[in-house]
C-alpha cells in the first residue's frame, strides 16, 4: 500500500514537472553511481540464488528449496543484508517464502525456494547486465504442508475456455 501510494504521489509531481522528476540527469555523477549500485545488488542476488541452488535441496521440477535459517547461517558470513537481498530476489519472482519478510530465529523454519535454474538466471544477466525476471511465476500457485521441514510446492494451472 505505501508503495502505491508513493508511486502515485511520483506520477503526480512527474505530470507537473515532466517525466524526469525524482530521476538523475543521464549521465551525471549521480546515475553513475545509481548504476554502480544497482549492478552490486544484481549480483548480490545471484549469489544469494548461486548459494540457495548449490546448498539446498533439488527437486525434479528444477525449484530448490532451503530453509531460512540455513540460508541466513551460510549467507550473514558473505554479507549481512541476506534479508534485503532475498526481498530483491522475490520482487523479481526468482525466489518465494511465506509472509512479507524473514526474521533470524522466528522464521528458521520457513522454506525459500529458488523458482529458476541459475543457467537461467545467470545466463539472463550475461546478456542484458540485468535481474532475471521470472514471467513464468505468473501463474504459479505455491502449496504449503504444515508440519513438514520440507513443504512446498509449487504448480502451474492454466485456465483456457473451451471453444463454443
Amino acid at each position: 500500500i505505501c508503495c502505491k501510494s508513493q508511486e502515485a504521489a511520483l506520477q503526480t509531481l512527474r505530470q507537473s514537472y515532466g517525466a524526469g522528476y525524482g530521476k538523475p540527469v543521464p549521465g551525471s555523477a549521480s546515475d553513475l553511481r545509481g548504476q554502480k549500485y544497482q549492478k552490486a545488488v544484481n549480483l548480490e542476488v545471484i549469489d544469494l540464488c548461486r548459494m540457495i541452488y548449490n546448498n539446498g535441496f533439488q527437486l525434479n521440477n528444477g525449484h530448490t528449496l532451503m530453509l531460512f535459517g540455513e540460508i541466513f547461517n551460510i549467507y550473514q558470513k558473505i554479507s549481512n543484508k541476506v534479508v534485503g537481498i532475498l526481498a530483491r530476489a522475490r520482487k523479481n519472482r526468482l525466489v518465494h517464502f511465506e509472509g512479507e519478510t524473514l526474521w533470524q530465529g522466528e522464521n528458521d523454519d520457513t522454506n525459500v525456494t529458488l523458482l529458476r535454474s541459475m543457467k537461467d538466471i545467470e545466463g539472463h544477466f550475461q546478456k542484458t547486465s540485468e535481474l532475471l525476471y521470472n514471467e513464468e511465476a505468473n501463474d504459479l500457485i505455491v502449496l504449503r504442508l504444515k508440519g513438514e521441514i520440507f513443504n512446498t510446492f509449487c504448480m502451474k494451472i492454466n485456465f483456457s475456455v473451451a471453444p463454443q
